[in-house]
């Protein structure tokens, strides 16, 4: 059976809806339809036609990396699987993915942020923080934070689940991503979810595009244990900070890492239902100006501009497999310094030019 097959879904198999708010500076509510499949509360998320950038391919990178993750790193990660079902609204489109329910009963679901916007902490810079996708973010506030430092099973899951996002390279990793389970006094981090914004599966029909964005988050791989000049990124500050506060952690999770590299399978995509068929990574701008502008004449000229583009898909499954697994051998070998920089006494690892390469 295929990965990749899809989960029909029927209208007399829905028992209610689910309301999701984000209550950044991006404020939106979001109605996810749930659905009784054998026995299990699953939540359907149709495709946006808000989402930038998006095509079918983000709902092939939470049906991917939920399966991966599940497999080699948290086997406590609900799995994700391709659904087509009724639109709950007209900005959505007829697909997207059904995911098992998390919340657990007698707890409240709160996000990293919401938690913090109640909870402030000096070390976590919640004021400015605005939800862009295309981008990485600073969590070492949060590592940081007094939430964090005395409650050392919290934040090995919260740096757990940042390598997580630095794996399939996570171009909208923010801080509404991390949940909590909370009831009273107990808190406790919520399994990984939301999988969509993988590099990986982003402009499948624009490789200029995909290139571009591929080297500007890889850029941490090649330049930041090079030179004392070379401005650090986000995604460098975190695995940095990882390594110092969560040596354990990270050898857990290049073990893990390695075991998934040794039994990657390249031939693992697929399309059996026919679940990706033209597509075009602009045509967000038509649902955009249509349910976000409310510009009903733009969105319509859009429509006759934008073209939906016929794409080889077994050459793409192909350059995504090889792409991925070759990222995982590079990040390997990245974690792989900053531990060996760490076990050597070097202070400032983010510069760190002294550790020997050859693993």
């Amino acid at each position: 059976m295929s990965l990749f097959n899809v989960v029909d879904l029927e209208e007399h198999e829905k028992i209610g809806n689910l309301n999701a708010e984000a209550h950044s500076s991006v404020k939106s509510t979001k109605y996810f339809p749930i659905y009784d499949i054998n026995g299990k509360k699953m939540i359907y998320k149709p495709l946006s036609r808000t989402k930038p950038l998006l095509t079918p391919f983000f709902a092939y990178s939470e049906v991917y990396w939920s399966y991966i993750v599940n497999k080699y790193f948290d086997d406590d990660a609900p799995r994700y699987y391709l659904a087509k079902g009724k639109a709950p609204e007209a900005k959505y489109y007829d697909k997207g993915v059904v995911v098992e329910d998390v919340s657990k009963e007698g707890y409240k679901l709160i996000n990293l942020y919401d938690y913090f916007v109640n909870n402030p902490d000096p070390n976590v810079n919640i004021k400015d923080y605005v939800n862009y996708c295309m981008q990485s973010y600073d969590y070492t506030g949060v590592l940081d934070s007094k939430l964090v430092r005395e409650n050392e099973g919290i934040g090995k899951k919260i740096a757990y689940q940042i390598l997580l996002s630095i794996l399939r390279l996570d171009q909208n990793y923010h801080y509404e991503n991390i949940n909590f389970h909370i009831k009273d006094d107990d808190i406790m981090v919520s399994e990984p979810i939301d999988y969509e914004y993988s590099t990986f599966f982003i402009m499948p029909d624009n490789i200029n595009w995909y290139l571009t964005y591929k080297f500007t988050l890889w850029r941490f791989i090649y330049t930041s244990m090079k030179s004392n000049d070379v401005k650090i990124d986000n995604i460098t500050l975190n695995i940095c900070h990882i390594v110092r506060m969560y040596p354990d952690v990270v050898k857990d999770f290049i073990n893990r890492l390695d075991k998934y590299i040794d039994e990657f399978d390249v031939n693992i995509f697929d399309d059996p239902d026919m679940y990706i068929k033209n597509v075009n990574s602009d045509a967000w701008e038509i649902g955009y100006a249509r349910f976000k502008e409310n510009n009903e004449g733009k969105a319509n000229m859009l429509e006759e501009n934008i073209k939906y583009n016929d794409i080889n898909k077994e050459r793409e499954f192909n350059k995504i497999a090889l792409e991925i697994l070759d990222y995982a051998k590079k990040l390997s070998n990245v974690l792989k310094f900053y531990m060996k920089a760490r076990e050597m006494g070097i202070e400032n690892i983010e510069h760190s030019k002294e550790a020997d390469l050859s693993f």
